[in-house]
């Protein structure tokens, strides 16, 4: 009778004992074992934005100052890769058309002085307006590489930057920005946003939360609001 006893205790231990094996392998409900530490899982993280997350909302602080970019009619600006901050062409933008004055060494190979871009149809027409030796014809149109003279231009960016956390003010080629910061997938922006007009003056991309690798961006520099004319982006003929 001993026997029959020790042995149903002994069944009984074996079956809790199996029980509680399989429940500490059992994956917890609402866990996504494949995602990461601090983000989804999935190949796409990088191009997702703010707005795609379901908890984000626009920072009303930012929002105000946004809504000062609705008087921007045309503006101008001088580029700058980030990190190095290598200087670049200038820009006149107003709508759809863009006029880009090239650095002098930019142009060298082509002899294009100034380069008329059209955003719709995806052209860049050059010209030698200065009488450059390698055009004959001022007035003849020198095709150039549209992806190669187009940047993304300051208003691309602010829907992810209505999203973004204030973090400070500063002056920035005398002008007073605020300082603001956002996460797009697994890269960190920080955004100079103009106090008077609502467009960043600088967006630099980073790989942490401190922002101290810049691996990517651009500056805006010397930004000009509302001065663009029309006959400035187009060509005009010169008489020969």
């Amino acid at each position: 009778m001993k026997l029959a006893y020790l042995f149903v205790i002994l069944l009984l231990g074996i079956v809790v004992l199996g029980c509680a094996q399989q429940q500490s392998y059992e994956t917890p409900k609402n866990v996504d074992s494949a995602a990461p530490v601090g983000g989804k899982a999935g190949p796409d993280l990088a191009g997702e934005k703010p707005g795609d997350e379901p908890d984000a909302t626009p920072n009303p602080a930012v929002t105000k100052l946004l809504t000062r970019n609705s008087q921007v009619k045309s503006y101008s600006f001088d580029v700058a890769l980030l990190p190095d901050k290598r200087g670049g062409a200038h820009y006149d933008v107003k709508g759809t058309l863009i006029r880009v004055t090239p650095l002098s060494d930019q142009s060298a190979e082509t002899g294009a002085d100034v380069i008329f871009i059209d955003t719709v149809a995806r052209t860049a027409d050059g010209y030698c307006v200065r009488g450059k030796t390698k055009c004959l014809d001022p007035n003849a149109p020198i095709a150039m590489d549209y992806d190669e003279w187009i940047v993304p231009l300051p208003p691309s960016y602010l829907e992810d930057i209505t999203y973004g956390e204030v973090i400070g003010s500063l002056t920035f080629f005398n002008k007073p920005v605020t300082r603001i910061k956002y996460q797009r997938g697994a890269l960190y922006y920080e955004a100079y946003l103009d106090n008077y007009f609502g467009y960043p003056q600088r967006v630099a991309i980073g790989s942490n939360p401190e922002m101290t690798d810049i691996i990517g961006g651009y500056e805006y520099r010397n930004m000009a609001f509302n001065t663009v004319q029309d006959d400035q982006l187009t060509h005009v003929d010169v008489k020969l």
